[in-house]
């Protein structure tokens, strides 16, 4: 679904699911064409799945796709419960041979078989703990991508957004004047000799005038 801001969206969902007793199971995060895009796979009580979808709706500009499914795990669960049945009746008649047992052999035996018995009953345990978790909690899994502008009824005026940009954008015309000076002055380091020799030398020039004596006028030549 788009969004406003796929930060804040996310955050909110982050919210919504754990208003309903839920959590976030898995995020993440990407780029492309510099926009930010999400994935988040949500975990919410199953009494709760109609309101998460309806807050998720409200959260979202335009819901681009919906699809949503069920698994029916009765019959998976009652053979597993079955199997747990006879698998605890072996158990039980194990021990009692590893009771009654009088040679090593058949205690090694005995014990084997045990142990293979114990290990199919906690695995068939499990399972059965895990497809209650699952049928109690039910998986929400979103994608977020930034709203198209225009899409939503036209373009939407942002004031804080251009003069934000205006901001950086002046900032970066400011760094460009102060690089492009620095760059002139290192550039026009020759410079300095000669410049330096032609002061000296006005100086001098200067000096030197200033000690010469001044002209002495010659009267005009008289007449007869």
């Amino acid at each position: 679904m788009e969004v406003e801001d796929v930060s804040d969206a996310m955050k909110s969902i982050r919210d919504l699911a754990e208003g309903v007793g839920g959590y976030v199971a898995e995020r993440s995060t990407r780029l492309r064409d510099d926009k930010m895009l999400a994935d988040m796979t949500l975990r919410v009580p199953a009494s709760a799945y109609n309101q998460v979808v309806d807050g998720l709706e409200k959260l979202a500009v335009k819901v681009l796709s919906d699809k949503s499914s069920a698994r029916d795990v009765t019959e998976e669960f009652t053979d597993l419960e079955s199997q747990l049945r006879n698998g605890k009746a072996a158990e039980a008649q194990l021990l009692e041979l590893f009771n009654k047992a009088n040679t090593v052999d058949d205690i090694l035996k005995v014990r084997s078989q045990l142990t293979e018995v114990r290990g199919q009953i906690e695995r068939m345990q499990g399972r059965i703990n895990l497809l209650q978790r699952t049928s109690d909690l039910a998986t929400v899994v979103v994608s977020l991508a930034p709203a198209v502008a225009g899409r939503s009824g036209g373009p939407v005026w942002q004031p804080v957004k251009s003069v934000q940009e205006a901001w950086e954008q002046s900032l970066v015309f400011a760094l460009a004047l102060t690089d492009a000076a620095l760059r002139t002055l290192v550039f026009s380091w020759w410079l300095a000799p000669p410049l330096a020799f032609l002061w000296a030398l006005w100086r001098l020039v200067r000096r030197w005038l200033s000690r010469r004596p001044p002209a002495v006028a010659m009267p005009p030549p008289t007449e007869g």
